[in-house]
């Protein structure tokens, strides 16, 4: 669990685990394109020509209902939490080792990295299959941190 509580913001916490996540895949899977919530991604510039290891991830963190408590002193403490879905695509019909290759990176970031005042559990891979271009397995961890406000 994290400690000590902080006055954490939502931007805080989720640029941390951008941070720590991006570090992890360029040191782990520095092949694999990079895609982030809310900004344009377009795989077909990516990969303007095809290759059997083409392959992109997307990270989307989603906050679920949460807590309050008192911390003493005129504080209250704010638990969050919520789910982090990576999703995972390789080239469809080239097999599931590159696939399971990039899943096995993810999984391991969530059960290996601490990213500070933060947690994860609950980490699992689903087969969403294909669309006939790309094959989609999508990560899943829930997170938590506490926040504290005056």
């Amino acid at each position: 669990m994290p400690s000590p509580i902080t006055a954490q913001t939502v931007d805080d916490v989720y640029e941390a685990i951008v941070a720590a996540f991006k570090a992890d895949m360029d040191a782990n899977q520095p092949a694999v394109q990079l895609g982030w919530e809310n900004v344009k991604f377009d795989p077909d510039e990516a990969f303007p020509t095809y290759g059997e290891s083409d392959s992109f991830v997307r990270l989307n963190m989603q906050h679920t209902p949460g807590e309050a408590g008192a911390a003493g002193l005129g504080n209250r403490y704010f638990r969050r939490t919520g789910i982090i879905i990576v999703q995972v695509f390789t080239r469809a019909n080239t097999g599931r080792a590159r696939s399971n290759a990039v899943v096995d990176s993810v999984l391991l970031f969530f059960e290996q990295t601490s990213v500070p005042g933060t947690w994860f559990r609950g980490q699992s891979p689903s087969e969403a299959g294909d669309d006939g271009s790309w094959f989609q397995v999508n990560v899943s961890a829930e997170f938590t941190y506490d926040t504290l406000r005056a």
